[in-house]
C-alpha cells in the first residue's frame, strides 16, 4: 500500500514539473470580435497592454500547454470634438478613456471647449448620458455643456437638457416617457428640460 501510495506521489510530482519547466507557446489570440489582428499576433503580451485601443489582456494555457491570449479592445461610447484636436474626433470608452481619434463618426457628439480629461467627474457622468440619449434617435445627436448642465441637440431639432452629474434614474424615465408619448400622439416637443423634479416640456 505504501509502494502504491509513493508511485503516485513521486509521478503527480513528475507531472507537476513537466508542466512547469515546459515552455509553451502562444498560439492562439482573440478579441470579443473575433482573431486578433496581425499586430498582436506578432507582439507580447506586454506590448499589446501598451496599445491604448487594448482594455485588458489575460492569459490561459490548457492542459495540452497552448496559451490563449484574450485581448478585450475599449469601445467607443461617444465622440468628442475641441480644438486641442483640430479637425480630429477623440473617441471616448465608458471609462472616460480617450484611446482614438477619427476623422468623423456618427456616435453621438460631445463639444467642449477644453482638452478632455478623464478625471473631470463632469466630463465623465457626460459619457453615460449622451449614450444613453443618443440611442433614442436613428442618427447623431450632438451637445455641449451650458454650464454643469448638458444641452442635448437631436436629429429632429429637439432640445434636451439635463444634469448629467445627477443619476440617470432622475431623469431618464422621464425622458423614455415623454419621448414615448410623443410617438403616439404625433406632437414632438421643442424642449425638454429634465433639471428639476417635475420636467419641463415645450412644444
Amino acid at each position: 500500500m505504501r509502494f502504491v501510495l509513493l508511485v503516485c506521489l513521486l509521478f503527480g510530482s513528475l507531472i507537476f514539473l513537466f508542466f512547469k519547466v515546459t515552455p509553451a507557446k502562444p498560439v492562439r489570440c482573440d478579441t470579443q470580435f473575433g482573431p486578433c489582428p496581425d499586430k498582436y499576433q506578432q507582439a507580447s503580451i506586454t506590448q499589446i497592454s501598451s496599445f491604448p485601443e487594448v482594455k485588458s489582456v489575460s492569459l490561459s494555457r490548457n492542459w495540452l500547454l497552448w496559451q490563449t491570449i484574450t485581448v478585450q479592445l475599449r469601445q467607443p461610447q461617444i465622440a468628442i470634438s475641441t480644438t486641442s484636436l483640430g479637425d480630429s474626433l477623440g473617441l471616448i470608452d465608458e471609462t472616460g478613456e480617450m484611446f482614438a481619434t477619427s476623422s468623423g463618426s456618427s456616435l453621438p457628439l460631445l463639444k467642449i471647449d477644453s482638452p478632455w480629461s478623464n478625471s473631470n467627474p463632469k466630463f465623465i457622468s457626460a459619457v453615460s448620458a449622451l449614450n444613453s440619449i443618443g440611442k433614442f434617435f436613428p442618427s447623431q445627436v450632438q451637445s455641449e455643456f451650458w454650464g454643469s448642465y448638458l444641452v442635448v441637440y437631436t436629429p429632429d431639432s429637439r432640445q434636451i437638457i439635463i444634469d448629467p452629474q445627477k443619476p440617470k434614474s432622475s431623469w431618464y424615465p422621464s425622458l423614455q416617457s415623454i419621448l414615448s408619448r410623443s410617438k403616439i400622439e404625433a406632437k414632438s416637443p421643442k424642449k425638454i428640460d429634465l433639471r428639476f423634479s417635475q420636467p419641463i416640456v415645450i412644444y
